[in-house]
């Protein structure tokens, strides 16, 4: 049962393409008035601008920092990935493959509480950039795409503990 529960978490995120669905997370960017997310948001140098603001927010927030303690170098590259797969996913050129989102998260344990941090910051963030409630919504909704692949790990683990429990 157990290796059947995990096989089925596991599998989660292959299911749209086993259904012919759209793949990547590109696949969910808003068009508006023929704009996509990321020119409604001002193009990359904007999205960039907001994920530096965001990283502050995360590394001084006592609910997620511990995930943050980390060398500036480090930190400079979640930066670039995270900011990379955000202009692939509103509208701009895909550079970073979103099924290694999985890969790099699955260790970490992140929860659905973090991930909510995570967006909680990106929407003051990008709040502060000026940029409209619609866009903000919208560009919440195509990140959100990965939540399943973020705290996979953490779901995975639970569900494991959860059955060792209950037998």
């Amino acid at each position: 049962d157990e290796t059947i529960d995990e096989g089925i978490v596991t599998m989660e995120p292959v299911r749209p393409a086993l259904l012919g669905r759209a793949r990547g997370l590109a696949a969910h960017a808003r068009m508006k008035d023929g704009q996509t997310v990321l020119e409604r948001i001002g193009g990359d140098m904007n999205v960039e601008a907001i994920v530096d603001t965001m990283f502050v927010g995360l590394l001084s927030d006592a609910r997620v920092r511990f995930f943050f303690e980390q060398s500036k170098e480090k930190i400079d590259d979640m930066k670039r990935s995270f900011s990379a797969l955000a202009v692939g996913g509103f509208g701009g050129p895909v550079t970073v493959d979103d099924r290694s989102v999985r890969k790099v998260h699955y260790s970490l344990n992140i929860t659905d509480y973090h991930f909510d941090t995570m967006m909680e910051n990106f929407w003051f963030a990008c709040d502060l950039m000026e940029v409209d409630a619609e866009t903000i919504s919208d560009a919440a909704d195509v990140l959100g795409k990965v939540r399943a692949d973020v705290t996979a790990g953490c779901a995975v683990r639970l569900e494991v503990a959860r059955k060792k429990s209950e037998s």
